[in-house]
């Protein structure tokens, strides 16, 4: 028995089956003929490769049930398609689908409603931006030239300003954005960083000069309630840059200068340690909410500094961080670390320390990164007098404003009323039901509470917790709750900026808000005993 191909045409195909020794027996399978035509139609260039060995297979398929046809050439054009056939669903499934899809295009971010504060370098004041109308919504004067670094107070509802020039520090309200004092006691010039506590009682600020000549390297502690410093904590005589970061809690202040890396305790600002030797220069810092790493920007890297074993556990490359001065952003929840490089923005995921980059879509460079409070959008002031909102998912700038010689960028969320009110519905809500403890937030502790309890503020953490409008850090501040001060547990739980949240009643007030349970080394709220708190 043999086989032949009597022509590798596509379009005429002529196959004899010899019998024994006589040619003139020729079988066609006339099936098989038809479905020659759906391997001409349906052919991709992997059919085509193993042509010859797929007729064959089809063929041996085809000898069981073989009819005797006269030899003929039949033009596989004139054959009726047959579907259904065993041939047919083989070379489907053979032959990739045309695809009709195409990939999901994501939703565009949406720009929050809040007011993005910029200082302008050159005598310009103080703008309000309104980016989800594209505009700018307010322009404050200040007694500075060179406003440079922004900081919010949300408990006295007050913005600072500190410049390159300097002596003194303008404090601006912002409804409406205006100036309405200043501080100056022991205010140097050149400020480098400023950060205000989550109780809004401290005012941290790094300087290099005092004056034109005099050199003052110092961090100063401000009291914003009586406008007098507290502290003045020389670093050396030296003029330089120096940044300051306060860990979550508010329990300690990082500062970087020069090699050096020092800790300070906020209580009385003692030096807690020195480390030497830790870096090639200045840079500014990071704290991540775990209280767990320090970065630090470099020439041309980010290190990353382990608190618990004090040392550096890795060296992040990012090649266009030429000093170490470039802005540094942590994300609200913790997970992400935005770096300005010369060009573009360096995306760090702080658990596996791997690198993206945001291009700089105007080919400028960025000076200062915040983050929105939705966490969609990263805003940048850039060198070309703009103000940008970039998508984080897209990496495309969404909106813009010019804004002439933008610098530190500040973001508070609007002031709603109304619709963002809580419902007083929330007040039936059922007990959690979990069993205790569990895990709700990944970077806080196990979660000891359910709706419904009894809860005090730990006399073991000596600092007040804060109750805000809605959960997260950076939402509208509504009062203290001291050590000792009990609650009841009325909604939750909710996750934001790494905490666990609870909506609380304060026992014996009429305080009411979100407020955080702890972080991973502490309580701050503890399960009353029973019904009775003590």
């Amino acid at each position: 028995m043999k086989v032949f191909l009597s022509s590798l045409d596509f379009n005429t195909i002529q196959v004899k089956y010899v019998i024994g020794s006589s040619p003139g027996a020729t079988c066609v399978r006339r099936t098989a003929i038809r479905n020659l035509r759906v391997i001409r139609k349906t052919m991709s260039a992997t059919i085509k490769k193993v042509y010859p060995t797929l007729l064959y297979l089809i063929f041996l398929i085809v000898l069981s049930s073989c009819s005797i046809l006269p030899t003929t050439k039949t033009p596989i054009s004139d054959i009726p398609d047959q579907d259904g056939s065993f041939f047919t669903d083989l070379i489907k499934s053979l032959t990739p689908e045309p695809s009709n899809t195409t990939e999901p295009t994501p939703l565009p971010a949406e720009i929050p409603c809040e007011i993005i504060y910029a200082a302008g370098w050159q005598g310009e004041g103080i703008y309000a931006i309104d980016m989800k109308k594209g505009e700018i919504v307010e322009i404050a004067k200040t007694s500075l030239l060179n406003n440079r670094y922004l900081a919010w107070n949300e408990v006295r509802n007050e913005l600072y300003v500190v410049a390159d020039n300097g002596g003194v520090i303008p404090v601006l309200e912002t409804e409406p954005l205006n100036e309405i004092t200043t501080i100056r006691d022991n205010v140097g010039w050149n400020a480098y960083s400023m950060e205000v506590s989550e109780d809004g009682k401290t005012i941290y600020i790094t300087f290099g000069t005092h004056g034109d000549n005099d050199n003052f390297r110092r961090i100063i502690v401000l009291d914003p309630a009586i406008k007098r410093s507290i502290y003045v904590v020389p670093l050396d005589d030296t003029r330089g840059g120096s940044f300051l970061r306060l860990s979550p809690d508010g329990d300690r202040l990082y500062v970087s200068w020069d090699s050096n890396l020092e800790i300070f305790n906020t209580i009385d600002m003692t030096l807690i340690q020195r480390y030497p030797n830790l870096t090639t220069e200045s840079g500014r810092v990071i704290v991540t909410n775990d209280n767990r790493y320090v970065y630090v920007v470099q020439p041309r890297e980010i290190l990353k500094w382990e608190i618990h074993n004090q040392q550096i556990v890795a060296q992040i490359p990012l090649p266009t961080t030429s000093h170490g001065y470039h802005w540094v952003e942590l994300s609200h929840d913790g997970n992400t670390i935005w770096v300005a490089g010369d060009d573009r923005i360096y995306q760090i995921d702080v658990p596996s320390d791997e690198v993206d980059v945001i291009p700089s879509l105007d080919n400028q460079y960025p000076i200062s990164i915040r983050e929105s409070s939705n966490g969609a959008v990263l805003y940048v002031s850039f060198a070309n007098n703009k103000v940008a909102a970039i998508d984080l998912n897209t990496k495309e700038i969404i909106a813009s404003v010019e804004a002439e010689n933008a610098t530190d960028l500040m973001v508070r969320a609007c002031d709603l009323t109304g619709e963002e009110q809580l419902s007083t519905t929330f007040a039936t809500q059922e007990p959690t039901g979990f069993d205790l403890p569990y895990e709700y937030c990944r970077a806080g502790p196990l979660s000891r509470l359910q709706v419904g309890m009894k809860a005090y503020v730990s006399r073991d953490h000596p600092k007040a917790n804060s109750v805000r409008k809605k959960p997260g850090i950076n939402q509208t501040f509504l009062g203290r709750l001291e050590p000792g001060d009990s609650m009841e547990i009325i909604l939750g739980p909710e996750c934001k900026n790494g905490y666990t949240w609870w909506y609380v009643e304060e026992i014996g007030s009429s305080l009411s808000g979100w407020t955080a349970e702890g972080d991973k080394t502490r309580y701050w709220l503890v399960p009353c005993s029973g019904t009775s708190c003590p």
